[in-house]
């Protein structure tokens, strides 16, 4: 699980170091309270647009200046090498957002079956599940398997 914010020496963009795209008054006054902090897990099949999603919201929001691509290894929430390599999510990130004094953390989940363990630490760990389905492929076996969940 990658935790996305913390910073470190010689961490590039995604990784939690300076990043450009970074808005300046994004990051707002951090909620110190449990009732400010929500945790909602996005969910979804593979390719069903969670990762994008997550960028608009952070974009939307002011949290970053611009979007990053998958394509271009360049998302908030897939930093790791084998993420980038092959564009897609292998892990979960958890990736933090202020909206009116409530800290609301995205967990990112990867799509694929093989990777159900990191869905199941994400469901444990969140107050609400952000379904995302695929306007194209809409509902099918893998997101009736991950409503189960």
């Amino acid at each position: 699980m990658s935790v996305k914010g913390t910073s470190g020496p010689g961490k590039g963009p995604g990784r939690g170091g300076s990043d450009p795209r970074r808005a300046e008054t994004a990051a707002g006054t951090p909620a110190d309270r449990p009732e400010q902090i929500r945790n909602v897990v996005l969910v979804g099949h593979s390719g069903a647009g969670k990762t994008m999603l997550l960028e608009s919201l952070l974009a939307s929001t002011g949290a970053i200046t611009r979007m990053g691509s998958i394509a271009d290894g360049t998302t908030v929430g897939d930093s790791d090498p084998a993420a980038v390599h092959q564009q897609r999510s292998v892990a979960l990130s958890v990736v933090p957002l202020i909206l009116d004094e409530v800290k609301v953390n995205l967990l990112d989940t990867p799509g694929y079956a093989d990777f159900t363990g990191e869905l199941r630490a994400g469901l444990r760990a969140a107050d609400a599940a952000l379904f995302v389905v695929s306007a194209v492929d809409g509902v099918d076996a893998v997101t009736t398997a991950l409503w189960g969940e």
